[in-house]
């Protein structure tokens, strides 16, 4: 299964670096500003749908679904999924807030694991929107399932953050 978190839309306008958070809930807070998810959950669910539907290893054996952010309300956040789930971070990037978020689910009782799987091809997130808004072209940091989506659908939220 894979997650993809509701942007709320009474955080949207907070626009600080994770460098001053301290708890999971402000990691979480400024994670999902609007400088840091652009793109409308819809569209953030289309491209994680159709990368999936095109991958064969994933496309028989993979949900992806819109839940709710834990940080706003925990027992929201998990209302539709399995009970017996086993959460796996990647532990590269972002270090202290992937600390803190290991700590948070595994304060809920979570079965967490943590994974160092490096970033695809050495992309982070931070990165690639700031060569979107200078008008980068190249999306080869997106499967090319999701090319002709992005292009039609999602550049114009990078040219106006």
């Amino acid at each position: 299964m894979i997650c993809i978190l509701r942007r709320s839309q009474h955080l949207e306008h907070v626009k600080t670096g994770l460098e001053n958070a301290v708890t999971y809930h402000s990691f979480s807070r400024l994670a999902n500003a609007l400088d840091r998810v652009p793109l409308p959950n819809w569209e953030r669910l289309r491209l994680a749908s159709l990368a999936v539907a095109n991958e064969p290893l994933l496309a028989e054996n993979t949900t992806v679904l819109l839940r709710d952010r834990p940080d706003v309300s925990w027992e929201s956040s998990i209302e539709d999924l399995p009970r017996d789930r086993m959460w796996a971070f990647n532990v590269t990037a972002e270090v202290p807030f992937s600390r803190a978020k290991l700590e948070y689910y595994t304060a809920k009782g979570e079965k967490v694991i943590e994974m160092d799987s490096g970033r695809f091809g050495g992309y982070d997130g931070y990165t690639i929107r700031g060569e979107l808004r200078a008008g980068r072209q190249d999306l080869s940091f997106l499967p090319s399932a999701c090319h002709d989506y992005f292009r039609d659908n999602c550049l114009k939220y990078f040219s106006s953050v």
